[in-house]
Order: C-alpha cells, then structure tokens, then sequence
C-alpha cells in the first residue's frame, strides 16, 4: 500500500487545544484492479490518532476531491466513517 500526504488543516479539539489534521491518499492493487483510499490522522503534541479506509473507487481524481472535501469540512478519524457513508 501506498500513502501519499495531499492536505493538511490546523483546527482545535474539544478542549480548545490546537491540533494537526493530516489526509493521505491511498492506493493499493486488489482484485487486480488499483483502489484508493484515504487516511486521517490527527496530531496532538506526542498523541496521534488515526483512521484509514481503503478501496473506496478506482479513480484517484474522485478519492483526492473527497479528500478535499474532508479536509474542508475539518474531519476527524473518529468521524470518518460516518462521513463517507454519507458522501458515497
């Protein structure tokens, strides 16, 4: 699997400090076919936090728009999920 960093955004938690959100793109072969995913990671001083889904399309153009999109929208690891559910 390949990761490759494509934005990054600056946001607080819930508790007013400041933390990293970092969104990846990545692509591995599976069923012969190259799929693309993502991955989120949020930076907290030494705490990371992290949640990664794959396979989502085979058009990595698509999967760097909805990355666009998380990264505006400030997604979490912990809302990832949800939120693709919601876009695809």
């Amino acid at each position: 699997m390949n990761k490759t960093l494509v934005r990054t955004a600056l946001t607080t938690d819930q508790t007013g400090r400041s933390v990293q959100l970092d969104y990846y793109l990545l692509s591995e072969y599976a069923a012969g076919l190259e799929q693309y995913g993502t991955e989120v990671v949020l930076r907290r001083g030494r705490e990371d936090e992290r949640c990664a889904v794959g396979c989502i399309t085979p058009l990595a153009s698509s999967m760097t728009r909805i990355i666009g999109l998380l990264a505006e929208a400030t997604v979490t690891p912990t809302g990832l999920r949800d939120v693709l559910e919601d876009i695809l």
